[in-house]
């Protein structure tokens, strides 16, 4: 235990030994933001230009984001259904 204590410096606290972290003087934020470059402006694509899906019978996204919705609530209640009546 002397030995710890003899290798402080004379005059020093043990809890002001120095950190390997040293504080910043300023933001780190603002010296990163600082440093990027800004964005290119999105090229805005036309509602037209949208691929359409190779589906029969469902000629947009939004048809076929809603056939799988309802074919997962018919699932789920299918198998409420079949739970009550094989229970």
């Amino acid at each position: 235990m002397n030995d710890l204590f003899s290798r402080i410096p004379m005059g020093c606290s043990v809890n002001s030994v120095p950190t390997l972290r040293a504080p910043m003087p300023f933001d780190s934020g603002v010296m990163i933001r600082a440093k990027m470059k800004p964005r290119d402006p999105i090229p805005s694509v036309p509602p037209d230009a949208d691929e359409n899906p190779d589906v029969p019978l469902l000629r947009s996204w939004r048809a076929v984001y809603l056939f799988v919705l309802v074919c997962f609530v018919a699932v789920v209640i299918a198998l409420g259904i079949f739970s009550h009546v094989f229970a």
